[in-house]
């Protein structure tokens, strides 16, 4: 999976202490109650159109997974989650 690396806080302010990126995936399209892996980012303040790219280890081959992103803080601050995704999960 890719996605753009936020730059700002959800106040408008720029983003300078990006801690980690939580990468939620399951078969139903919510963050709530499904597992997630922790993706340290590149930089704490990411530069504009910075592409991130992530591959799920482990997944049942032709299940159909939703996947969505959220963004912490150094204080643990979780951003809301993304928009889930969705694919079927496929050999390498």
């Amino acid at each position: 999976m890719t996605w753009t690396a936020p730059t700002t806080n959800t106040d408008g302010s720029p983003l300078t202490d990006l801690a980690s990126y939580r990468v939620y995936y399951g078969r139903s399209a919510t963050c709530l109650y499904t597992p997630f892996r922790t993706v340290k980012p590149l930089t704490n303040s990411p530069p504009p159109n910075q592409t991130l790219v992530f591959r799920l280890k482990g997944l049942t081959v032709d299940e159909l997974y939703y996947v969505a992103v959220t963004a912490v803080n150094s204080r643990g601050d979780e951003s809301e989650c993304t928009m889930a995704g969705s694919a079927r999960a496929r050999y390498p």
